[in-house]
C-alpha cells in the first residue's frame, strides 16, 4: 500500500484507490504505521 501511495497514484486518489479494491483508509493508515514500526524495529535489533 505504502509503494503504491507514494509511487503509483497522482495527489489525493489514495482513497479513491483504497474504496476500489474495498479496504477502508483507516484500517490501511493503521496497516501502513504497523508496518513501519516492524521494519524500524527490525533494522535496529540486528545492532
Amino acid at each position: 500500500m505504502k509503494h503504491v501511495k507514494e509511487n503509483d497514484l497522482a495527489h489525493g486518489e489514495f482513497g479513491k484507490w483504497l474504496e476500489n479494491i474495498g479496504l477502508d483508509r483507516s484500517f490501511a493508515t493503521r496497516t501502513m504505521k504497523i508496518v513501519n514500526e516492524l521494519n524500524s524495529n527490525y533494522a535496529t535489533g540486528h545492532n
